[in-house]
């Protein structure tokens, strides 16, 4: 069963120049990692809500971890997590 990670973070800058750093650097280091599947992100007023797949709970976690670098090093443009969770999909269509 796949696992899905929702993280919801505060967008502090363009959403343009989020997309684009994260096509160019976020998606390879996904890809790197074990169990990735997909990444969305969603622009919900001034949030960014990531939404990843992955073989299992473990490879979401690791992915996480690897994200939290990431974001770390973009502070000019998503701030700290608000919310995060990790579960099982159990429906997609």
């Amino acid at each position: 069963m796949a696992a899905v990670r929702v993280v919801i973070y505060p967008l502090k800058g363009s959403i343009d120049e989020v997309v684009k750093r994260a096509q160019e650097t976020l998606v390879p280091i996904y890809r790197d990692h074990d169990g990735f599947q997909s990444l969305s992100v969603v622009q919900d007023a001034d949030r960014i809500i990531s939404i990843t797949h992955w073989d299992s709970h473990d490879h979401a976690e690791q992915g996480g971890k690897a994200a939290l670098e990431w974001v770390g090093q973009h502070a000019d443009l998503i701030g700290d997590p608000i919310d995060r969770h990790i579960g099982d999909e159990v429906m997609s269509a």
